[in-house]
């Protein structure tokens, strides 16, 4: 089964809108399909079930839960999805761990990018190695 993901925009009357408490205005939110499940050709779309809306297609919390939702970005979407969204991911790249692998911690150390992809060092296993003090500095002598 293959997995792909968008942001896309439910209208002020459709169900999603009204889900996501946007009922009269509309949202923009991430879609996932899944693709041939079960091997029977079918496909499905939906929002996951940690789905907001958001009033802005390139809202920065938005960007951030579309490159923390598993699954490849949608041609279609990198072809005709909303600019200004698609710009806001290409500013924001997906950091990984180097330790753990977590995807864009919430609060991280060391990070590298190049070409739009990067690693980093997220707190929990900066902390777990004995690199950070009892206020949340990164301890003397250690170097990132």
């Amino acid at each position: 089964m293959k997995i792909t993901k968008s942001i896309g925009f439910s209208y002020p009357t459709s169900s999603n809108a009204i889900a996501l408490g946007f009922e009269g205005f509309g949202c923009w939110h991430i879609s996932v399909t899944c693709h041939d499940i079960e091997g029977s050709g079918q496909s499905r779309t939906f929002t996951p079930h940690n789905a907001e809306g958001f009033d802005r297609p390139d809202d920065l919390d938005l960007i951030a839960m579309f490159l923390e939702t598993d699954g490849k970005t949608c041609e279609a979407f990198k072809t005709y999805g909303n600019p200004k969204a698609l710009e806001a991911i290409e500013r924001h790249p997906q950091l990984k761990c180097r330790k753990c692998e977590a995807v864009n911690p919430m609060v991280y150390l060391a990070p590298v990018v190049i070409d739009g992809a990067g690693s980093c060092i997220c707190l929990d296993c900066a902390d777990a190695r004995g690199w950070i003090d009892g206020n949340g500095n990164i301890c003397e002598g250690i170097e990132l």
